[in-house]
């Protein structure tokens, strides 16, 4: 018995005696802030996901790109083009200015007797935009729009056509509208109104609707 009592005793003597000799600076068990710590720099990264997210944008929109036109008029004096645009939207200096370079095409066709006139206009095209005071899933800016336009003219007569072609740049005042749908989607509607700066001063005016992905 007093043997077993002396195996036991120097037993324990032997392990006080290994811990004591283990590094101070291995912990025994992790610290409890450190999950903390982890889901914190995760949540912070999420935010700062979603931050960039809703500050790029990426738009496409349909509607009409109107010209004005006395002899040849749709509607209020206006010719009318149907087609769209690809956008992509984003923050300069600040959160609320920003930047819209903008790829579009419009089309527009006309046809009477044995007369046919086909008009093509690809435009490039730049808004600065300042977003104002938003409201809830609303955002509202107002700014300026720059564009140049290639146009391409066809007009053919019974088995004979003719083609031409001109730039032109026109610039004015635009406004853009979103509405939140989910959290990456919104919808979105631009109006403008512009002239072009070379002669004959023609008026256009600009309205097209749909879709912008925050990326």
């Amino acid at each position: 018995m007093k043997k077993f009592a002396l195996g036991i005793l120097l037993l324990h003597v032997f392990q006080v005696a290994g811990l004591a000799r283990l590094p101070k600076t291995v912990p025994l068990m992790p610290p409890r802030e450190t999950g903390g710590g982890i889901g914190a720099l995760k949540t912070k990264n999420n935010n700062f996901k979603e931050i960039n997210s809703d500050n790029l944008n990426l738009g496409f929109e349909i509607g009409t790109l109107m010209r004005n036109d006395s002899t040849s008029a749709d509607i209020l004096g206006m010719q009318l083009f149907f087609g769209g645009r690809a956008s992509l939207e984003f923050p300069i200096l600040s959160t609320s200015l920003h930047l819209k370079p903008s790829l579009g095409y419009f089309r527009k066709q006309q046809s009477e007797a044995a007369v046919s006139v086909v008009q093509h206009v690809v435009e490039g095209g730049l808004n600065l935009l300042y977003e104002m005071a938003p409201w809830r899933n609303i955002q509202w800016a107002i700014g300026a729009a720059g564009r140049v336009d290639y146009l391409i003219s066809t007009i053919s007569v019974y088995n004979q056509s003719n083609s031409g072609s001109s730039f032109r740049f026109r610039a004015g005042p635009s406004s853009e509208i979103k509405f939140k749908l989910a959290n990456n989607l919104k919808l979105t509607t631009d109006l403008e109104f512009t002239f072009s700066i070379s002669r004959p001063t023609r008026f256009f005016g600009g309205l097209t609707t749909g879709l912008a992905f925050d990326l």
